[in-house]
């Protein structure tokens, strides 16, 4: 799948989305879940059975509880023009 991907999918079961997940972030995946939001339990669920269940997935869960600083790649807009 090209980096470039845009296309919107819906799945209606959760193991599809979560291949499509793990194969577009080439199993490198980091999931921030801030406070006061919906959360979706069952999906962070499955993702993180998955990456139980497969060692070669590297899963980091931030919640708003995390006390070490992110180490990710901050992906910043382009700034607005004036």
């Amino acid at each position: 799948m090209s980096p470039t991907h845009t296309s919107q999918n819906r799945y209606r079961k959760i193991e599809p989305c979560l291949d499509e997940i793990i194969d577009r972030l080439n199993k490198n995946i980091c999931v921030e879940i801030g406070c006061g939001i919906g959360k979706p339990v069952n999906f962070i669920n499955a993702l993180y059975h998955r990456a139980k269940q497969d060692p070669t997935i590297d899963l980091t869960l931030l919640s708003a509880l995390t006390l070490e600083k992110p180490t990710g790649r901050l992906i910043v807009p382009p700034p607005i023009p004036t």
